[in-house]
C-alpha cells in the first residue's frame, strides 16, 4: 500500500505506476485549403462549396461556412447580428487533396440566393485519426451572382 499523505504511488516518483509508459505528445495534423474553383452563388446554394483539402496525414476534417452577422441580421438568418453557419461538411483527407463538399442549410439558400455577392468565412477543423489533437485553418471566400 502506498504510504499516506506523501502522494507518491508504488513504481517510482509521483504518479508513477509500474509498466507505465506515457505516449508521446498528440501533435494535430496540418491542414490546408487548396486553390478554390470560381463559381456562381446559383451554384454553390444548390450543390454546395466545394472545397479542395490537404491534410499531413490522414485526418478528419470538419468544415463550418458562416457569415458575419450583419449579413445574417439582413438577410433573415439571425435575430441578433451574430455570426451564424449556413452550411457544414465532413470527409476524411490524407496527404492526396480531396474535395469536401460543405452543404448549405434551406433557409441559408433560400435567404442568399437573391444577393449580388456573400462572403463567407470557411472554418476547417482537422482530428487526426487515433487522437483528438485538432487544428483548425480560417479562410474568407467571396461568391458572387
Amino acid at each position: 500500500a502506498p504510504p499516506t499523505g506523501t502522494g507518491v504511488l508504488p513504481g517510482g516518483g509521483p504518479g508513477a505506476l509500474p509498466g507505465f509508459v506515457p505516449s508521446p505528445a498528440a501533435t494535430p495534423p496540418a491542414v490546408a485549403l487548396g486553390r478554390l474553383r470560381s463559381s456562381r452563388l446559383a451554384a454553390v446554394l444548390r450543390r454546395g462549396l466545394r472545397l479542395p483539402v490537404q491534410c499531413s496525414a490522414t485526418c478528419r476534417v470538419r468544415a463550418s461556412v458562416r457569415v458575419d452577422g450583419r449579413t445574417a441580421r439582413r438577410r433573415g438568418l439571425a435575430r441578433k447580428a451574430t455570426a451564424t453557419v449556413v452550411a457544414t461538411g465532413t470527409t476524411s483527407a490524407s496527404k492526396r487533396p480531396t474535395t469536401l463538399v460543405a452543404r448549405y442549410t434551406a433557409r441559408a439558400r433560400k435567404a442568399l440566393r437573391r444577393a449580388r455577392s456573400v462572403r463567407f468565412t470557411v472554418v476547417l477543423t482537422a482530428t487526426g485519426s487515433g487522437t483528438t489533437a485538432t487544428r483548425r485553418v480560417t479562410n474568407i471566400v467571396t461568391v458572387r451572382r
